[in-house]
């Protein structure tokens, strides 16, 4: 028992110092892997004398990119109106799928996207986002990374309010009055609930919308 109540102890410390580590790495501005953003490539790259990786912008896929925000800034497009127009136009994302409206909604959402000013610092602080960067450093270059917080049990992407926000050392593809006016209207957007079946009528299971 002595045995097992140590090991806990030695486990959950070697959890907290590997927990440490990891938001230390996010808050210097580390890319902490993941799938690498459509509009991008990976490069080495050495930060601080450490060796990672940075995003490099690959020029056609970046060019899809900015299509999708100058499209969706247009409050009469819809996300289905650019995934159809995008895929008839041969674009393709992961593995060499067509594009779906729940990939293009997670892109529009990122802030990897953006060449990050103050407009972009006081919409994340206004959200109650953790941003571990100076409002001085935002100068309209370089894109953010958006991490999870360390309390926060919602998705990033469909909550804000506790995250951390790093800029990042690669460029942003889209102006921030632009990115501001897609995330803005995705923010707008309602979730609508599933169709409900009915039960009490002749015609229950027989016509669908």
């Amino acid at each position: 028992n002595i045995c097992i109540v140590f090991a806990q102890l030695e486990r959950e410390t070697i959890q907290k110092r590997v927990q440490d580590a990891w938001y230390s790495r996010c808050q210097r501005g580390f890319k902490m892997g993941g799938k690498t953003p459509y509009g991008f490539r990976t490069e080495p790259y050495v930060m601080d004398g450490v060796r990672t990786k940075k995003l490099v912008i690959e020029p056609t896929e970046a060019a899809f990119v900015r299509q999708m925000y100058e499209m969706y800034a247009d409050p009469q497009v819809s996300l289905h109106d650019i995934t159809k127009k995008l895929t008839a136009d041969g674009m393709r994302t992961y593995h060499g799928r067509p594009l779906s409206r729940a990939t293009l909604s997670v892109i529009l959402r990122n802030p990897i996207y953006v060449m990050a000013d103050l407009d972009i610092y006081e919409f994340y602080k206004s959200q109650g986002t953790d941003i571990y960067n100076d409002a001085a450093d935002f100068a309209g270059t370089n894109g953010c990374y958006l991490y999870q917080g360390r309390d926060v049990q919602e998705r990033k992407n469909k909550h804000l309010k506790d995250q951390i926000l790093v800029l990042a050392p690669s460029e942003g593809l889209v102006s921030s009055d632009t990115w501001l006016r897609c995330r803005k209207k995705l923010m707008a957007n309602k979730t609508f609930q599933g169709g409900r079946k009915a039960k009490n009528t002749w015609l229950a299971g027989k016509i669908k919308c």
